[in-house]
């Protein structure tokens, strides 16, 4: 990390606070700690952190920033485990006395994982294990510890589902809202635990700080995003399926991959996002002879400027022959943002984000997913066999278009009716319009008519269904659509 030295009385300092930490822990547990096994927490218990983790916990920031427990305490081998909303803690009394307790790194375990990049040129940047950690991240990074935090995984992320900018570590996940300057955790910890710790969860789980790693990386794919990293392809956002081609696919945050089967890596394609999503191809231009362009003729003396920086990311991405060419020019995208797409993706190019970041692909497989994907519908089974499903009469929609959404409930396969659905609609500006919905009727249905939603092209719009349940909790299901037109 840049300025070490002026750091190193802060790093000294921190070191010693973890030693201090730990000793102290140490021996209260010794003199303290009764090793008994702890009862399994009945459903109308709610769980507290165990005493070997809670002065951990507590110097840590406590429930503010690590969110409630949602599991016993438990033995792995010679340590001792307990999952909280946004992370893991681990005591693992075979340690050295520094590392004592310490933090899962959830986030190796997940995958999410980028091509390290190289140092900013500027200074004032902070650089860790070959990522730069967002300045708007780094208080509470420092606040935390490095040794506590882990290293960077990626540079700093848009999510468009969640409309957050997102950076992952090691052992926690940061987040920031589109339009909110709060720094929060994402849900590590719930992702990890899954279905283990549902019957914990004593509260909905923030849609806000939910992870949206849903998927591993099929083996078919894995060779592909490894040899061209994931700053290239993004995350899995689907499980692997056969399309409508026969042919073996997947999708990712920015590109869609296919093969000819599960059995056949050497086969790995990127699908045509331009034409699947009816990007219109803008004309050929003369050569600008631009110095910060790269020109492509495509038809005689005719063709596209590619600008340098994209040049210099696609040549490191498997260059034109991977990306495609070109099939529109640079053009403002949103606010400070330009993009230019190309065969089988678009970029973008970010002026306010770190140097690293400020260029990257534009999450285009949220709108193929939302146009194409059909998934298997798993039963929400946050009450007994209660199965949600809810749907969008358009996949898309048109300025000016009206959406029309569509619920059912069933429970223990039955259909539940007389129940009044909320929807809750999260417009582009972050702010959350809720509309009652009909009775559900005999067969449980009950649906909505939407007025029409304006926002930029690619726009993703984010709503959930909630119903109110006999004893008084909530059940809700997400889903979106996207506002998608041809310019």
């Amino acid at each position: 990390m840049h300025s070490q030295s002026r750091n190193l009385p802060h790093i000294l300092w921190q070191a010693h606070t973890h030693w201090l930490l730990a000793l102290f822990l140490l021996v209260s547990i010794a003199c303290s700690y009764d090793w008994s096994p702890r009862p399994t927490p009945t459903l109308i218990e709610r769980l507290t952190i165990d005493p070997v983790f809670r002065e951990f916990y507590q110097h840590l920031g406590g429930e503010d920033i690590l969110g409630p427990p949602i599991s016993p305490v438990f033995n792995d081998g010679a340590a001792r485990i307990q999952y909280l909303q946004k992370a893991k803690m681990v005591y693992n009394p075979s340690n050295p006395i520094r590392q004592l307790f310490t933090l899962a790194p959830l986030g190796v375990e997940m995958g999410a994982i980028e091509p390290p990049v190289q140092p900013p040129e500027q200074v004032g940047f902070a650089y860790e294990g070959g990522h730069v950690i967002s300045p708007e991240f780094l208080p509470l990074y420092e606040k935390l510890g490095a040794y506590i935090v882990g290293k960077p995984l990626t540079e700093v992320r848009y999510n468009p589902i969640r409309r957050r900018h997102e950076q992952f570590f090691e052992s926690v996940g940061f987040f920031r809202l589109e339009g909110s300057d709060q720094v929060r955790l994402l849900d590590y910890g719930v992702w990890a635990c899954n279905e283990n710790c549902r019957q914990y969860i004593t509260a909905p789980d923030s849609p806000d700080a939910t992870m949206d790693l849903i998927a591993r990386i099929d083996p078919a794919f894995a060779q592909f995003v490894n040899q061209w990293g994931a700053d290239f392809t993004g995350f899995a956002i689907s499980e692997p399926y056969l399309n409508k081609n026969g042919n073996w696919e997947q999708i990712f945050e920015n590109v869609v991959l296919e093969a000819d089967s599960p059995q056949a890596p050497n086969s790995v394609r990127l699908r045509p996002l331009g034409q699947l999503l009816n990007i219109s191809p803008d004309p050929a231009r003369e050569n600008s002879q631009s110095p910060d362009q790269h020109f492509i003729a495509t038809e005689g003396l005719r063709g596209y400027e590619i600008l340098a920086s994209f040049w210099d990311f696609l040549e490191s991405h498997g260059g034109l022959q991977l990306s495609g060419v070109p099939i529109t020019h640079l053009t403002p995208f949103h606010n400070t943002v330009l993009h230019q797409c190309f065969e089988y993706l678009c970029l973008m190019y970010d002026q306010p984000a770190p140097p690293p970041s400020r260029v990257r692909p534009e999450p285009l497989g949220h709108v193929y997913k939302t146009l194409y994907y059909q998934s298997n519908y798993t039963a929400n089974r946050l009450q007994s066999e209660l199965d949600i499903q809810i749907k969008e009469r358009y996949p898309y929609l048109t300025p000016g278009q009206e959406q029309e959404v569509t619920m059912s409930v069933r429970q223990n396969g039955q259909p539940l009716s007389g129940i009044q659905p909320t929807l809750i609609l999260t417009m582009l500006d972050g702010s959350e319009k809720v509309l009652a919905m009909d009775m559900t009727d005999n067969n449980g249905f009950s649906s909505l008519r939407l007025a029409p939603i304006k926002g930029p092209n690619g726009s993703l719009i984010s709503y959930k269904i909630c119903l109110p349940l006999p004893d008084e909790q909530e059940t809700c299901k997400e889903d979106s659509f996207v506002l998608w037109y041809s310019p």
